[in-house]
């Protein structure tokens, strides 16, 4: 967890609490609150320490005990909304001169300016400094239910209850795993052991799940199938049910979901992404900064490798696209929610791209601004003069204008602008808009399917992209923006479901939503994820060949301790899996030299579950949950 600060705008502060992966933005009017809110914090966190001082000598446990008490202090409410009509403001005596008159003493601000809203956040901090030991801190962010109860003992004197309305505004930022418990039902994965001779397996033995095999092998009826109908079926026994990503390129899952689906009187759990309003990567109230969310989009380019100058004009590429993605939501802020690169396609008549996307805007502009000297010009001077009506002051209004120059300045632009064109263009693919919306800026007039929300209510996410790069995009921004919702749902016990079919057309390696990433840390998060792939060859070619792509290859096949290895002919993945499987202790030949994976019938399989149980069966086809 860290906190930083930044302006919005000249009269508005916000104050960032990150914890993990979540964020709360807290919108201050006044420079000395926020000082004020950061240094008593600092204040309660001291007063804990004291209280333990032994325990608590080494800078690291320091700091961790000032994180702790920002938490407790700032979590429960944002700028102490409605507070003045919950009890929690009825009760407390907001004009206790000795508390206050301390922290006049302390920095100087005097509490006679401050609003009564602001009070009460300051004296949820006396309070937490008086009330929390060192020990209930460390125990109030063990789980959620502790958390809540936390926040009630600091802020609800004996006696006294939260009000329902500021009950509800209770927001969580710690979402505390809750993995797989032995008491968890199994998941039913076939009939009379049709399943490789199992008919029921628990979550945790499954973990995740990789099946690979070649064309004709059988790898998504003996293997994707069965678990994908035993998840849609799973429910815990209190009957909540699994939420689902399906990803289904071939369209052979699709007819099986809604059937599935069909039998259980379930249709309406069934989200089929086209169908439905287009998926947005960003939220309206996201606080990733745009060079953070430049980054999110980096990894939907086309693979290459820059190298020397390349990487050089490369870089700056990203550069330029960064400063415009700034701009662009600088002037957005200062306008009410108007467009820069819309007014600009309007300005310059470039109309051939009329009501379509960001992306699409921003392209057209570049691309009209490499044409000749003077169209630089006249983009530089349009972007200025826009940036100038709307009172956006950033030195990134003049990121064409030092290019104009002269000749070879003008050259240098084109080779920057020509390095940002493989991302742009992937962005601007009209096949995404239909599914995904990648505007890395959003606003209250946008109309989206919340990923989220369909989460929270358990249902199935279905999207059948086809052999196209749009829809290779729009596959990968799905699978990303799922991913992060997992981590970030309000309801941790609900289970989670992700079935990947030819999974190598949408595997990505970005440290934050890649698989590696993912699959390290989802089977905390009762997440179990189905993927499915012609080879380890065909994941390598989509990764790439550095060391960055083998050691994603690496960490992707040890986070996925079941494994399903079908007919193949690929050297490679029988390479690997002979360095899965244990090696004869007798001085026999190895169990894969003995029959090997070319050889194997449709269906059957060399199979690995987490638990270390392995051998080669056959599925039963014919016999389905």
């Amino acid at each position: 967890m860290a906190v930083a600060n930044r302006s919005s705008s000249k009269t508005r502060l916000a104050t960032t609490i990150k914890i993990g992966q979540s964020k709360l933005t807290l919108r201050i009017h006044s420079q000395e609150f926020r000082i004020l809110v950061r240094n008593t914090a600092r204040l309660c966190a001291a007063q804990a320490i004291e209280q333990e001082k032994l325990q608590c000598r080494s800078m690291p446990v320091l700091q961790k005990r000032y994180r702790d008490a920002i938490f407790c202090t700032l979590a429960l409410n944002r700028d102490g909304e409605d507070l003045a009509q919950s009890p929690i403001f009825e009760v407390y005596d907001f004009d206790d001169l000795e508390f206050w008159s301390v922290l006049e003493a302390a920095w100087n601000v005097s509490y006679r300016k401050l609003t009564a809203s602001k009070k009460a956040r300051l004296h949820r901090i006396s309070k937490a400094s008086a009330v929390c030991t060192v020990q209930i801190l460390r125990d109030g962010i063990d789980n959620l239910d502790k958390t809540l109860a936390l926040q009630r003992e600091i802020q609800t004197p004996a006696g006294a209850a939260v009000g329902l309305k500021a009950h509800k505004k209770l927001k969580a930022l710690i979402q505390v795993p809750i993995p797989w418990r032995e008491d968890d039902p199994d998941l039913r994965v076939g009939v009379d052991g049709s399943f490789f001779g199992y008919t029921t397996l628990h979550p945790s033995v499954i973990n995740n799940a990789l099946a690979i095999g070649g064309t004709g092998s059988g790898k998504s009826q003996s293997v994707v199938l069965p678990l994908l109908k035993a998840l849609l079926k799973y429910e815990l026994r209190d009957g909540k049910e699994a939420s689902l990503l399906v990803i289904d390129p071939k369209r052979e899952l699709i007819a099986h979901v809604r059937s599935t689906l069909a039998e259980r009187g379930e249709t309406d759990r069934l989200v089929i992404i086209g169908d439905s309003m287009p998926v947005p990567l960003f939220t309206k109230d996201s606080t990733l900064s745009m060079s953070d969310r430049l980054a999110k989009l980096e990894i939907f380019a086309p693979t290459e490798h820059a190298s020397g100058d390349h990487s050089y004009w490369k870089n700056l590429g990203m550069s330029v696209v960064r400063d415009l993605l700034q701009l662009e939501w600088a002037f957005s802020q200062n306008t009410g929610g108007k467009r820069l690169a819309a007014l600009m396609c309007r300005e310059l008549k470039l109309s051939h791209i009329e009501s379509t996307g960001f992306w699409q805007y921003l392209r057209a502009v570049l691309a009209h601004s490499r044409t000749s000297k003077s169209s630089l010009r006249e983009v530089d001077a349009l972007l200025r003069g826009l940036c100038l009506q709307a009172h956006v002051e950033s030195q990134a209004t003049q990121v064409m204008q030092v290019y104009a120059a002269d000749d070879e300045l003008m050259r240098q632009w084109c080779y920057a602008v020509q390095s940002a064109e493989p991302l742009i263009n992937a962005l601007a693919n009209t096949d995404i808009a239909r599914y995904v919306d990648l505007d890395p800026i959003q606003t209250d007039h946008s109309i989206h399917t919340d990923i989220p929300e369909l989460i929270e209510h358990g249902k199935v996410v279905l999207f059948c992209p086809e052999p196209t790069e749009g829809h290779r995009v729009a596959a990968m921004a799905l699978k990303q923006k799922f991913f992060e919702s997992v981590f970030s749902r309000a309801d941790q016990k609900r289970p989670i479901g992700i079935v990947i079919d030819e999974c190598q057309k949408f595997i990505t390696n970005d440290s934050e939503t890649g698989e590696q990433g993912f699959l390290d840390r989802c089977r905390a998060y009762r997440c179990l994820v189905v993927m499915a792939t012609q080879s380890i060859s065909s994941l390598k070619h989509a990764l790439g060949s550095n060391s960055a792509a083998q050691t994603a290859i690496e960490i992707v096949t040890a986070n996925t301790p079941s494994k399903f290895i079908l007919r193949t002919t690929d050297v490679e993945t029988v390479a690997w899996l002979k360095s899965q499987l244990p090696v004869a202790s007798d001085g026999d030949p190895h169990v894969i030299d003995v029959r090997r994976p070319a050889s194997l019938k449709p269906g059957e399989a060399y199979f690995l579950l987490a638990n270390g149980t392995w051998g080669r069966r056959r599925a039963h086809l014919t016999s389905r949950p």
